[in-house]
């Protein structure tokens, strides 16, 4: 290898290779300082190792194009039915009309982060004579809005991606566009997880923003760069040996050991967290439909919450609840939603209180235009012991779910004035700290349990307005602490025994008006239609 000094201003530098391409030896030639690098390189064959080989040829630069226009000698792309493109190729099609070569030129392609038609980068090959003004120019900023002319898929982005259990998927930018709408949630968290691709951690949708509806425009402090920070200068003197392609990478490099939060790489974070929901929370079938608020909560967790918590962290349980009730009872529409799907911590959300330890003892989210269900996975809140929703302006549907008798420390449920039906769950008879079960103005049927009797602590139960049938359990009088027992508007029969009337209840109403009435009562203090 050899370097020759700098002999005449357009002749700045000459390299000699020390390989030999089919018997001679090639030299890179830097010339015209008019000219950047690496478009002023030319390759040429050196004397200095054969001299029985002609004299190395002097660059001369055409006036047709004009001087700066160079072909681009690192561009490639690839177009429908031509395959790869490079200035190379290009210069040797040879058709008659030369119809081929223009419909090539003239096709826009993004190469090195912006779109220009081909022309642009290969001008000598393609005959297009360019001013220096319009030669392409790498965008360091985007002008709005987005995404924005320097925003685009990076054509070559490919990586796998493990959602759940499933088996690790090849992703590219265009497999995320061709994801439907059905499908939204799917990308979402696709889009939102950290892959190390081209030496650099970046989320999916930094590589892909076209495909995932990302304005890097408005992020573009943390959108990879393409702005190259490390040509080579120009200098007077001998020149120490350049780099021969210019760096697409970001001006500043992470280490070859990249550190990661939680000390996993994110896929591996991404992993961990959907193995360990879809074991202890919410079965795998559910989060993987795109469509359900489980795999909504899931996304979020995985790849928006600020907090960016790991696998193995103590709240991780009711973080993933907390977003899930929201996701479930149509959050987007409350009244009032401060602070859910931020980064403060879920007891800081509105509505949300927690106790000393940081757990969540209270959901009070009464008259807030709830509208969905209640997911089962509230159980989890185990230290749980209000769970308010009630009010005219909330219209929660479904059912009571089974797994809410699991919420051992729950003192109230107060769901009246929705639109919840079914029998109530037997497992709700389990809560022996209930004190307040206030499920009136619903659409809730079939019989009240004996098994009542078992919620010893009860001080207010209020039925009334559903459709409830059959007859007043006995076993009511071991409720020795009630003080309100309100059972009119339904379909009980029967009467009030004796035993019950013997707890002297504060206020007890029922369907004991009429002719003949529903229900018999001697001890009531009100008689339902009467008032």
């Amino acid at each position: 290898m050899c370097i020759l000094q700098r002999l005449r201003k357009d002749l700045c530098l000459v390299l000699c290779l020390g390989h030999i391409f089919r018997g001679d030896a090639y030299c890179f030639v830097s010339h015209s300082e008019d000219v950047p690098f690496p478009n002023n390189i030319l390759l040429v064959p050196c004397p200095s190792k054969h001299p029985s080989l002609p004299p190395t040829p002097q660059p001369t630069v055409s006036q047709s194009p004009t001087p700066s226009c160079y072909d681009n000698r690192i561009f490639i792309t690839k177009r429908k039915n031509f395959g790869s493109i490079t200035c190379a190729i290009i210069n040797n099609i040879n058709n008659p009309n030369g119809a081929k070569k223009i419909r090539i030129c003239e096709q826009v392609v993004l190469f090195d982060g912006i779109e220009q038609p081909i022309k642009t980068w290969c001008p000598v090959s393609c005959g297009h004579d360019c001013a220096p003004s319009q030669l392409p120019t790498r965008l360091t900023t985007a002008p709005s809005p987005g995404p924005t002319p320097a925003c685009h898929d990076v054509g070559n982005f490919v990586t796998k991606v493990t959602l759940g259990s499933a088996a690790a998927k090849r992703t590219t930018c265009k497999s995320l566009r061709t994801l439907g709408k059905n499908k939204k949630s799917r990308r979402d968290r696709i889009c939102g997880l950290d892959v190390l691709f081209e030496n650099m951690t970046r989320p999916v949708k930094m590589w892909c923003p076209q495909a995932c509806g990302y304005d890097c425009d408005s992020h573009s402090s943390a959108s990879p760069s393409y702005d190259p920070s490390s040509i080579p200068s120009k200098s007077d003197g001998p020149s120490s040996l350049p780099s021969f392609s210019p760096s697409n990478e970001p001006s500043t490099m992470p280490s070859n050991r990249p550190t990661f939060r939680c000390n996993v790489e994110p896929q591996v974070r991404s992993n961990e967290i959907s193995e360990y929901i879809s074991s202890k929370i919410t079965n795998t079938t559910t989060l993987e439909d795109d469509s359900s608020p489980e795999s909504a909560a899931l996304n979020w967790i995985i790849a928006d919450d600020g907090r960016y918590l790991c696998s193995g962290d103590d709240h991780l349980i009711q973080r993933y609840v907390s977003a899930l009730f929201y996701f479930a009872a149509g959050g987007p529409a409350w009244i009032k939603s401060d602070g859910f799907l931020s980064s403060d911590d879920e007891c800081k959300w509105s509505g949300i209180e927690c106790n000393m330890g940081g757990n969540i003892e209270e959901l009070n989210l009464d008259d807030n235009n709830l509208k969905g269900t209640l997911p089962p996975e509230l159980y989890h809140l185990e230290d749980l012991t209000t769970l308010n929703f009630d009010g005219t302006k909330n219209s929660l549907s479904g059912t009571i779910p089974n797994t809410f008798g699991n919420l051992l420390n729950l003192l109230t449920i107060d769901l009246d004035k929705n639109n919840l039906e079914g029998t109530l769950p037997a497992s709700i008879f389990a809560l022996k700290k209930l004190e307040v079960l206030d499920i009136d103005s619903n659409l809730f049927s079939g019989t009240l349990s004996a098994a009542i009797g078992n919620l010893t602590s009860l001080i207010s139960i209020q039925l009334h307005n559903n459709r409830f049938t059959g007859t007043v359990p006995l076993e009511v009088r071991n409720l020795v602490d009630l003080s309100t027992f309100t059972i009119y508007d339904n379909e009980f029969t029967g009467s009030i025994q004796d035993d019950i009337c013997d707890l002297e209840i504060d206020s007890l109403v029922a369907d004991c008006a009429g002719q003949p009435p529903k229900i018999s009562c001697d001890c009531c203090i009100k008689c339902f239609p009467d008032f």
